[in-house]
């Protein structure tokens, strides 16, 4: 097992759990830590999660604005393909241009909906959505537009229904406080 892991998730049923090492590679294990998979190698990797299914492992390359959100087969099975990864947002829409993503949480909606953080090129962050439409085409909106600490968000989670969202915030008074946000 490599060591210094950090960005640790389980999978959704609960018998491995997805991980960095020291090594920058992404990981999968047993719950026990045994039977450790490498899935890919990454590039400033942070934050991993599953998808619903518990097929593939999410994770964030890269910080900032020049950040995004890549996944790959959580059994490995790409690692020595040409493309062993793909973005989770192939082209932004031009309501994303200029964002990094990063951060996402997996919602088990229909619409296969992820909740993602976005980072302006000054470092503002703001909270966006991606799902998939009737027409199975890809849908990327902003819901809580790139802001100081006191407008933005941060650390975005989606209720599992994919209706509701739930972001940091920092108060008047400088204190992180939870906000709510319902998709429509």
């Amino acid at each position: 097992r490599p060591a210094g892991p950090r960005g640790v998730s389980w999978a959704g049923q609960g018998g491995r759990f997805a991980y960095i090492g020291a090594d920058t590679a992404v990981y999968t294990a047993d719950f026990d830590g045994t039977h450790a998979i490498k899935i890919a190698k990454g590039v400033q990797p942070s934050h991993t999660v599953w998808d619903i299914s518990s097929e593939v492992v999410y994770w964030t390359e890269g910080t900032g604005a020049g950040a995004k959100v890549v996944g790959a087969l959580a059994n490995g099975d790409s690692l020595d393909a040409p493309h062993p990864t793909f973005d989770l947002v192939p082209t932004l829409p031009s309501s994303l241009t200029g964002l990094g993503l990063s951060n996402a949480d997996v919602a088990a909606d229909d619409a296969g909906s992820v909740v993602v953080q976005t980072t302006d090129a000054t470092g503002r962050t703001g909270v966006a959505v991606v799902s998939y439409g009737a027409d199975g085409k890809q849908i990327a909106a902003p819901v809580i537009a790139p802001g100081d600490a006191k407008t933005g968000g941060t650390a975005p989670t989606i209720s599992p229904d994919g209706k509701t969202i739930v972001f940091v915030r920092t108060d008047t008074d400088g204190d992180a406080q939870l906000f709510a946000t319902t998709l429509q």
